[in-house]
C-alpha cells in the first residue's frame, strides 16, 4: 500500500515509507518517452497492472526511444501499449499504431483494451482488443496531410469488411469521438446490470457503459448505453466504497482552471453484504491471510479481491503451487481458476515446476481454461508444452487457437510450422485476428527459409 507507479513522462516508482502521502523514494524506472511534439495531451498514461503481475501502460503518438537493459525499444511516430515488470525490468512493446490511448482495461479473462482517439476529419475513435504483437495502423504523419491521407482516403480506421489492410488488426467498434478514461467493473457495489461491462469516458458527453462477446477469435461489442451526461470526462474508476468516481473538466478543451469530481452510487448495491465485504478486505490487505482462504478469495464477486489474492499467493511462491493447483483442477467458479492458472504462471516465471500441474489441463471442458493454459505456458516459454500446444490449433474454439498459435511462436520451435501453416489454410484470410496469431507464430519460429 505505499507503493505508487505513474507516468510523467518517464515510468516512475514512488514509496510513502512513513503514510504521510509524500513520496520519500522517487525512482525513474524507465526513461525515453514523448520524443516529439504532438497534440495536448498526446502523452503517457493508462497504468495498470495485468493478472499476469506486470505494469501496462499506454503513449500517445509523441512515441518514444527506451534504452534499457542492453536494448533499445524505438516506435517514433505511434501511440503504443507497453509493459514491464514492476521494478522496470523485462521492458516490451505490447502493440503499436495508436493514435491517443487514453488508458487500458483489462476484463474478466485477462483481455486488454482501450479507446483510441480518431484523428477529427471524419475518422471515427476506435474500441480497440490490445493482441499482443498487434499493429493498429495510425502513424503521427497522417495528421499533418490533407484529410490525414491515406488513414482516412484508404479508411484505416474502419471496421471489417470495409477496413481490408492485412497489415494491421481492424477495431471491434467504433465508439463516440473521444474515449478518454476507461475502468472494468470489478463485479460489487454497482446493479447487476453493469456485470462485465466497461465503463469508458466520451469527452464530451458523459460516461458510456458497454460489454464485449465473443465473436470468432476475437470480440463484439453489445449493451451499449449511456450512464451518465452532461459532462466533459477525462477519467473514470470506482472506489473501494462501491461507487463510481468520475473527473469533469466541466466545459470546452481549453485549461480553464476549473474542474470537479462527481461520486455516483447506488445506496442500495453499495450497502449489500457484498460491497461491504469488498470494502473490508481491501482495506484490511492480504499479508496476513492464510492460503486456504485466499483459495476461496478467488472466487469472490470483486475482481479487485481476486486479484489481491492471486497476488499475495504468488508472492508467497513454492509454497502455494499446491493450493493454486487444487483451484486450477478442481475449482468450482471459472473465474477461480483463471485466477489459480495466472497465479501459476506467475510463480512459474521463477521456477517452470509450478506449471507442471497446468499440463493435465490442455483438454480441460471450459475452453477458457485452455486459452489461459496457452497464454500462460508461452510466456513461461515452456518447451514440455509443446505437442499439447500444437494440438490446440485445431481446438473448436477460435480464441484458443489465437492465443496458442503466439504461445507456439515463443517456443521457437521449426516443428510448429506446418500446423501453424495449416490453422492459416482452413482461416483462409477470413479472421484477421486468427491471420494475426499465426502471424506471430511465425515471427517467433523466425525461420526465414520456411
Amino acid at each position: 500500500p505505499d507503493v505508487w507507479f505513474t507516468c510523467i513522462p518517464d515510468l516512475w516508482h514512488l514509496r510513502d515509507s512513513d503514510a504521510d502521502h509524500l513520496a520519500e523514494d522517487r525512482k525513474s524506472l524507465l526513461h525515453g518517452f514523448g520524443v516529439h511534439i504532438a497534440f495536448g495531451g498526446h502523452d503517457m498514461h493508462g497504468l495498470t497492472m495485468g493478472p499476469d503481475g506486470k505494469l501496462y501502460f499506454s503513449i500517445a503518438d509523441r512515441g518514444f526511444s527506451v534504452q534499457t537493459e542492453g536494448k533499445t525499444f524505438a516506435n517514433p511516430d505511434s501511440g503504443a501499449v507497453m509493459r514491464c515488470n514492476p521494478d522496470g525490468t523485462g521492458f516490451e512493446v505490447v502493440a503499436t499504431g495508436l493514435r491517443n490511448p487514453q488508458e487500458l482495461a483489462f476484463d474478466q479473462f485477462g483481455n486488454l483494451w482501450t479507446g483510441d482517439n480518431n484523428g477529427d476529419a471524419g475518422d471515427k475513435a476506435r474500441w480497440v482488443y490490445v493482441v499482443e504483437g498487434s499493429e493498429s495502423g495510425w502513424q503521427y504523419g497522417w495528421q499533418a496531410q490533407p484529410n490525414l491521407g491515406l488513414w482516412n482516403s484508404e479508411r484505416l480506421w474502419e471496421l471489417p469488411p470495409l477496413n481490408n489492410a492485412a497489415y494491421l488488426l481492424p477495431p471491434v467498434a467504433h465508439i463516440g469521438h473521444g474515449p478518454a478514461g476507461l475502468a472494468f467493473y470489478p463485479g460489487t457495489g454497482m446493479p447487476d446490470q453493469y456485470r462485465n461491462h466497461f465503463f469508458l469516458c466520451d469527452f464530451p458527453g458523459g460516461v458510456n457503459s458497454f460489454a464485449v462477446r465473443e465473436k470468432g477469435a476475437s470480440y463484439e461489442m453489445i449493451d451499449l448505453q449511456n450512464v451518465f451526461s452532461g459532462l466533459y470526462p477525462v477519467d473514470v474508476d470506482f472506489g473501494p466504497d462501491g461507487a463510481a468516481y468520475v473527473a469533469d473538466w466541466i466545459e470546452g478543451w481549453e485549461k480553464t482552471g476549473r474542474g470537479r469530481i462527481w461520486r455516483v452510487f447506488n445506496p442500495q448495491a453499495t450497502e449489500d453484504s457484498a460491497a461491504r465485504e469488498t470494502r473490508e478486505l481491501l482495506a484490511e490487505g492480504m499479508t496476513d491471510v492464510s492460503r486456504r482462504r485466499l483459495a476461496r478469495l478467488l472466487e469472490n464477486p470483486d475482481r479487485r479481491v481476486r486479484l489481491e489474492a492471486q497476488f499475495e499467493l504468488a508472492r508467497r511462491g513454492d509454497s502455494s503451487i499446491e493450493t493454486l493447483a487444487k483451484v486450477a483442477e478442481k475449482g468450482d467458479e471459472p473465474l477461480a481458476r483463471l485466477h489459480a492458472i495466472w497465479g501459476l504462471g506467475q510463480i512459474g516465471r521463477r521456477n517452470l515446476q509450478a506449471l507442471e500441474p497446468l499440463m493435465a489441463l490442455f483438454t480441460d471442458q471450459d475452453p477458457e481454461v485452455r486459452a489461459q493454459i496457452a497464454r500462460v505456458m508461452g510466456d513461461a516459454r515452456l518447451q514440455d508444452a509443446f505437442d499439447p500446444l500444437v494440438a490446440l490449433l485445431r481446438d473448436p474454439s477460435l480464441r484458443v487457437r489465437s492465443l496458442a498459435a503466439p504461445a507456439l511462436g515463443k517456443l521457437r520451435q521449426p516443428a510448429a510450422l506446418e500446423p501453424v501453416f495449416q490453422m492459416l489454410r482452413e482461416n483462409g484470410n477470413k479472421d484477421p485476428f486468427l491471420r494475426h496469431a499465426g502471424v506471430m507464430a511465425l515471427v517467433g519460429i523466425n525461420d526465414m527459409n520456411a
